[in-house]
């Protein structure tokens, strides 16, 4: 939502749910949609219209912030669903071969404490699916709650990038965006050299993880 268009049309949905569910004292509705729009910027203004409606329809009292967020994204549950669909998707159409950059950082995040893309695929199988659903549920959610601090990957890297970096060769990176099946230019691409810092910690751990499966 942006303030020029929607904040008068957001004010006067906020004052309509105060109609519906007896607030009282509509006269703080206004503060109060103020603080509520700047948290809810993020999201269109019809995506919250539905959510403040549905609200409506269903329960008694004026909704909350956490209300309107919840009925946007779905429970932690249907969003780890969804994304775990996702990740399925991408290993039908990409296979562990290829490097894949999933849009949301908590896949990446949820996969890499799983063992990496390359293992996940590897060892997915029809009679572990169910627990290894279960698995990536619980990593989601720590992801998504840890946002920046938990510092995932970029992207996750296939076993041909894995194999070749764990070996010191030098290549080109071919990095897939699993939303447009796309690959992703090199210079948007995080650098990806021997050295200090974070960048020597990720090819540390790609070389762990070949000497770990070789």
């Amino acid at each position: 939502m942006t303030r020029e268009q929607d904040y008068k049309r957001f004010v006067e949905l906020m004052e309509w749910a105060g109609v519906m569910t007896a607030i009282p004292n509509g006269k703080q509705i206004g503060p109060l949609a103020l603080a509520m729009f700047d948290e809810l910027a993020q999201y269109p203004f019809k995506a919250v219209a539905l959510a403040v409606r549905s609200h409506c329809r269903s329960e008694r009292f004026f909704p909350t912030l956490a209300d309107i967020v919840q009925r946007i994204e779905g429970t932690a549950e249907d969003r780890a669903a969804l994304a775990w669909a996702e990740v399925l998707r991408a290993m039908r159409r990409f296979g562990y071969y290829d490097s894949v950059r999933f849009p949301d950082p908590a896949i990446h995040y949820a996969i890499s404490q799983m063992g990496g893309w390359k293992y996940l695929c590897a060892t997915l199988r029809d009679d572990t699916l169910p627990f290894r659903q279960k698995d990536f549920a619980q990593h989601y959610d720590m992801g998504r709650r840890l946002g920046a601090q938990a510092r995932p990957a970029a992207y996750l890297m296939g076993a041909h990038e894995m194999d070749c970096r764990a070996r010191g060769f030098d290549m080109a990176r071919k990095v897939y965006d699993t939303a447009t099946g796309k690959v992703i230019p090199e210079s948007e691409l995080p650098a990806l050299t021997a050295g200090t810092g974070k960048t020597a910690e990720i090819v540390q751990m790609v070389t762990r993880k070949v000497e770990v499966s070789a």
